[in-house]
């Protein structure tokens, strides 16, 4: 498939349409598309025939590694029917034929990408009521995308097979076909989404008062760590479960308290203290769980506990921890990918996948707790903390964070689906599975 972008903007065909349903039907949700990299090289066409380059012999292929991208912000498109209910979304397709491609930093909100580079369209459906970027993405989101979605964005149409699909099935494009017959028929990309998470008073108290991680050169345990539930996975596919820990926020974070000269009180807070450190990539910051991959049937039969992922600030740990920036606001996310098995997350990330974030396990990364009240919860709420308590008493009492996962997609017997993870998480050289 190819795709053309221009100065002004260019519309999409076929364009993006879909369905969904499973939302909560009061709530209030943002939907987007972005247009992410498919690949981390680029392309170009070969194709001989009588001396043209339009030949059914033609093909793309690999020609080197590919030209910086535009950041998230540049790629990302929002429906302008956003923010809306669940039940607005559920009523009626979800069409995304407003949006342009452009190979220039524009001023109308097209999405800004590079030629003879591929991309996939991504679904994102935020629940949120109102939000910028950097604090969006911190809600309940969901990301879906399709491989026969995939395009290479081009200034001229290089594929003769692929200029005469677009004009057989244009309904615009009636003064380009001998017939001038319209054969347009669409069919639409289905999405069936549901996801919950359970959350207890505990980790309320907690998310109320900014929870803190410690994270050490030899690294720590998360406490309270994330354990969550999943349906919906087919019995015998295989899937890979992971954790990321993404940023939450761009800026960077201090504690201020005031009782008694002291730092630890009850009107102390966190607050911005200046733009965020560079933070690690992408690889550097996932952690797949053990038992991965494994079928979807052992997936759904327990709960999944993430309790032996560690959190760093080595960045030359050698020992798959993940790695963060002590002041700074992160957030979990659970991906759940549909794969036999990969060798690199670029492979890994073309198959069918989902993410999940809960904004209550928010957290900010600490060398030494800040405030008074989170030390409190933490020993309060730790099995492993009696000797820190008065009583001695175990009062522990852990919830977990639930997510019901339903997914799938109504394709014809040509199409699938995939998922490419964000650019900003491409690196130079792909780190293997760690």
């Amino acid at each position: 498939m190819e795709m053309i972008i221009t100065k002004s903007g260019r519309r999409m065909f076929p364009s993006v349409q879909i369905n969904v349903n499973g939302l909560e039907k009061r709530e209030n949700y943002y939907v987007f598309m972005e247009i992410a990299p498919a690949s981390g090289r680029r392309h170009k066409y070969c194709g001989y025939q009588n001396g043209g380059k339009n030949s059914n012999m033609g093909r793309w292929s690999f020609t080197g590694s590919p030209e910086p991208q535009q950041p998230f912000g540049y790629r990302i498109y929002k429906h302008p029917e956003s923010p809306a209910t669940g039940s607005y979304w559920m009523d009626n397709p979800i069409s995304f034929n407003k949006l342009k491609l452009t190979n220039i930093n524009d001023l109308n909100n097209n999405v800004v990408l590079t030629s003879t580079d591929k991309y996939v369209p991504r679904i994102w459906i935020v629940r949120c009521f109102d939000a910028n970027y950097n604090e969006l993405f911190t809600h309940s989101t969901t990301l879906f995308a399709f491989k026969e979605t995939e395009f290479i964005a081009v200034t001229a149409y290089q594929n003769e097979n692929i200029t005469k699909l677009k004009i057989n099935n244009n309904p615009f494009a009636k003064g380009f076909r001998e017939t001038g017959l319209s054969r347009f028929k669409r069919k639409h990309h289905s999405i069936d989404h549901q996801a919950q998470s359970d959350s207890s008073p505990d980790e309320g108290q907690f998310y109320e008062n900014n929870t803190e991680m410690i994270i050490t050169k030899s690294g720590r345990r998360m406490f309270l760590s994330v354990q969550i539930n999943v349906s919906g996975l087919k019995k015998r596919e295989n899937y890979y479960v992971f954790m990321e820990i993404a940023p939450a926020s761009d800026r960077r974070n201090k504690y201020c308290g005031y009782q008694n000269g002291g730092k630890n009180s009850n009107m102390g807070g966190w607050s911005f203290t200046g733009p965020a450190e560079p933070q690690q990539l992408f690889g550097y910051r996932i952690y797949k769980h053990p038992e991965s991959p494994a079928t979807g049937s052992h997936w759904m039969d327990n709960p999944i506990s993430f309790n032996k992922l560690k959190l760093t600030n080595n960045i030359n740990d050698p020992n798959n921890n993940v790695v963060l920036t002590s002041m700074h606001k992160y957030v979990p996310r659970i991906w759940i990918v549909r794969c036999f098995d990969a060798k690199n997350y670029n492979e890994l990330f073309t198959h069918p996948t989902a993410l999940f974030a809960f904004k209550e396990t928010e957290f900010i990364a600490v060398t030494a707790y800040e405030n008074e009240n989170i030390t409190k919860l933490k020993i309060n709420n730790n099995p492993f903390a009696k000797g820190f308590r008065e009583t001695g008493q175990l009062r522990f009492k852990r919830k977990h964070h639930s997510i019901d996962y339903q997914a799938q997609s109504d394709s014809s017997p040509d199409e699938g689906v995939s998922l490419i993870y964000d650019s900003e998480y491409n690196q130079p050289n792909d780190p293997l599975l760690r």
